[in-house]
């Protein structure tokens, strides 16, 4: 039986039977009192427990080593992982960085394009102030000089013609004064050192005195003009003027009082300008046609104001608001 049991063990290949065997042996032959066999068996035991131990140790070791092994695999996918997210953030945060630096060239191309516009335009209407003063001297140097003398040659002309010339030196000497006149209001409107509330203001007020004063009519503006500073653009000053002597012009023909009335204010966004004058005519205000007041409404539409017509009390009012 003992025979047979040991046969069995030594093909068997299981370490925990072999011991379990091993450790009955060294019982059974203790229990005889053959102490040679339970020693060779205590010995059997020992090496086989000591076998045990080892391969217990080996398969330790081999799943320590394959646990390792899997953190470090683990470790590299984390780091792969990571890796790759710092590569996308790295690649999100250059296109972030592109995109604000293109932005900011961008930015600086157009502000440093609008402001060479900026300073051309400066620059431009600095020329054109500079050719538009120069241009009204010339006209006022020249021309002028050669109108008013025309003028005064034509009135001392006619102060000795005969009867039968008198009539026409008479027209000569109208028509240069007429001309002077014009070319005064043209070197007014041309030159630049002009472009101002004020100049408009007394250049109203010369002409209104010079065309009401032949009618011994009293000519009163009222304004809120303080200072040169005031500006205003040469194509709204030259119009309103324009539309100013058209009023004065309707009123010297057609007043029946001793004064004419206007007020020029310059608001913070219009500038307001009011005509008023007595007159015995009926005007129809409904309809800008006569008297001049179709140019009135054409000058006023083509800069884009306002114009209101109105007769009260035998009084005709001409109301005009310009954008500025």
């Amino acid at each position: 039986m003992l025979k047979r049991s040991n046969a069995i063990a030594e093909k068997s290949d299981d370490l925990d039977f072999k011991i379990n065997l091993n450790k009955a042996f060294v019982k059974f032959f203790d229990s005889r009192n053959n102490y040679s066999q339970a020693y060779q068996h205590q010995k059997e035991l020992m090496t086989l427990t000591n076998r045990k131990y080892r391969k217990e140790n080996t398969n330790a070791t081999q799943r320590y080593l394959v646990r390792i092994s899997n953190i470090e695999k683990e470790k590299k996918i984390i780091q792969l992982n990571a890796d790759k997210k710092i590569v996308a953030a790295t690649a999100n945060r250059n296109k972030i960085i592109f995109f604000l630096i293109l932005a900011g060239l961008l930015s600086s191309i157009y502000f440093i394009i609008k402001r060479i516009k900026y300073r051309n335009i400066k620059e431009q209407e600095e020329r054109d102030k500079t050719f538009r003063t120069k241009m009204s001297s010339d006209l006022h140097d020249d021309v002028g000089t050669l109108l008013t003398s025309l003028s005064m040659q034509s009135e001392l002309l006619e102060m000795k013609a005969s009867k039968e010339l008198k009539g026409s030196v008479g027209k000569i000497a109208s028509m240069s004064r007429d001309a002077t006149r014009r070319m005064r209001d043209t070197v007014w409107a041309i030159d630049s050192r002009k472009d101002n509330v004020m100049d408009l203001a007394y250049r109203m007020i010369d002409f209104a005195e010079d065309m009401l004063g032949a009618k011994d009519v009293e000519f009163q503006l009222e304004h809120n003009i303080e200072s040169k500073d005031e500006k205003v653009a040469a194509e709204l000053r030259q119009t309103i003027f324009l539309i100013f002597k058209e009023a004065i012009t309707n009123a010297t023909k057609y007043g029946t009082g001793e004064v004419v009335m206007a007020s020029l204010q310059k608001e913070k966004d219009a500038l307001k300008l009011q005509i008023r004058n007595d007159t015995a005519q009926q005007i129809n205000t409904s309809e800008a046609s006569g008297l001049g007041l179709s140019n009135i409404k054409k000058r006023t539409d083509d800069i884009g104001g306002q114009l209101n017509l109105t007769q009260k009390n035998k009084q005709f009012i001409v109301n005009l608001s310009f954008p500025l």
